[in-house]
């Protein structure tokens, strides 16, 4: 379940993360590593040696196995159709919602994404029962897996694993399950609107400012080597700084930011107005006789 940063005092433990690149888990002596893009490429190179592997171990591919379904006449051909359609459906309104910045909007869409969902939620569930262990669930299960372990650190200069190759391969699976779930609880506070509330908070605006766009100041490292962590707070820190430095648009009252999605929400109504009132001039210019 996803994390709501609610005070700025929040926001800074998060924030303090972010520039580590790393989660700090209680008692304080293991560390979580953030995925940079280089390392989500590492993910989708184990995946496919897993799929190569996976036809040693009697796997059938999904689309085999929706074959023999559909064969079987336990799952058509036109249920697959649909349920593609309404995968592509979801991705659609998920790829719009992040182009939405008015924020009436953006509640709207979330409003239709997670009916998208609730009407998915049985014929998912009832698809993955039925293809069971595929060639791409086996490949994705043991590249997320190995991934996930291989993210734990002894120490801060994430140098030093905590489970060895040996150890990571004689681990339980109640153990594995264990592992997979602190990460997922640690990751839940990285989502959009936290990023929003991180990128709105004086200490991160004021010193991004300050950078005057030299990201390598900011972060002190190649923007390649940032995590996508670091790289969604700076496209959120750009987006602020394009309002206040190109826009003109000003800080809102101290009173905002007593909750930090009515500073969200005040910068992105000035941004309609302003864009607004920018277009209507572009199209008095243009309708003005010569």
């Amino acid at each position: 379940m996803s994390q709501d940063l609610k005070t700025e005092a929040d926001c800074r433990v998060i924030y303090a993360d972010i520039i580590n690149g790393y989660s700090a888990l209680a008692p304080g002596n293991i560390f979580l590593k953030h995925n940079s893009e280089l390392q989500n490429c590492l993910l989708e190179i184990s995946r496919r040696h897993y799929f190569a592997d996976s036809g040693s171990k009697g796997l059938l591919s999904e689309k085999d196995k929706l074959a023999l379904l559909a064969e079987y006449g336990h799952w058509s051909v036109k249920e697959e159709e649909d349920y593609q359609q309404k995968i592509s459906e979801l991705e659609s309104l998920r790829f719009s919602s992040k182009k939405l910045i008015i924020p009436q909007q953006q509640e709207h869409m979330a409003g239709e994404i997670k009916k998208k969902e609730k009407e998915m939620h049985s014929s998912f569930i009832e698809r993955v029962q039925l293809l069971g262990m595929t060639k791409e669930y086996y490949a994705n299960k043991k590249s997320q897996e190995e991934h996930i372990l291989k993210s734990f650190y002894k120490d801060t200069k994430l140098s030093i694993p905590l489970f060895s190759t040996e150890e990571s391969d004689n681990l339980q699976y109640r153990e594995v399950s264990a592992y997979t779930q602190i990460y997922r609880d640690a990751h839940s506070v990285y989502f959009e609107r936290n990023f929003k509330r991180i990128a709105v908070c004086y200490f991160f605006l004021n010193a991004f400012l300050m950078t005057e766009g030299n990201i390598y100041n900011f972060f002190g490292t190649p923007i390649i080597n940032l995590t996508i962590y670091q790289l969604s707070l700076l496209g959120k820190g750009c987006y602020y700084k394009n309002l206040i430095q190109d826009l003109g648009i000003k800080s809102p009252p101290e009173e905002y930011y007593d909750d930090l999605d009515s500073v969200i929400k005040y910068f992105d109504q000035q941004y309609s107005i302003e864009i607004g009132k920018r277009s209507n001039n572009q199209l008095s210019k243009s309708t003005t006789p010569a």
